[in-house]
């Protein structure tokens, strides 16, 4: 009797330590980026398949012709996209940014009305990829 007591109570044991573990494994899923990341200018990087790439505006990369496409994101909500438009002069965008945690998309509310939105399929202090949606 005293030993099925002892077995059931590793057993118990070893369940909720299994199911605490899940939790933990599940709270590093591609939705938990902190949201402190997107306060600041990124740089397109690369494109890569269906994915882009964009660096911390701190990062030194190569000129390419026609500059590079920046978004700066504020803690209000605020962005501005610097995009290159013709002849090879910045176009700059302002709207406001809006981030769903719960499936780790961005939406990027243009002052004139468009919209666009991308999933962040990996981000790091310096670095974020992401799939464009909607443009």
């Amino acid at each position: 009797m005293l030993k099925t007591k002892q077995m059931l109570r590793i057993l118990s044991i070893f369940l909720i330590a299994i199911g605490m573990c899940s939790g933990m494994i599940a709270c590093q899923k591609k939705n938990a980026y902190p949201e402190s990341h997107f306060y600041q200018t990124w740089q397109y990087e690369k494109y890569d398949g269906e994915l882009e790439v964009f660096r911390d505006e701190t990062v030194d990369l190569p000129l390419i012709r026609g500059g590079r496409t920046q978004y700066t994101f504020e803690k209000n909500g605020a962005f501005m996209k610097k995009e290159t438009g013709r002849n090879d002069a910045y176009l700059f965008r302002e709207g406001t940014w809006e981030y769903q945690k719960e499936d780790s998309v961005v939406t990027l509310s243009f002052k004139d009305g468009t919209e666009e939105s991308f999933e962040i399929e990996e981000m790091e202090a310096d670095r974020m990829v992401i799939k464009p949606l909607m443009r």
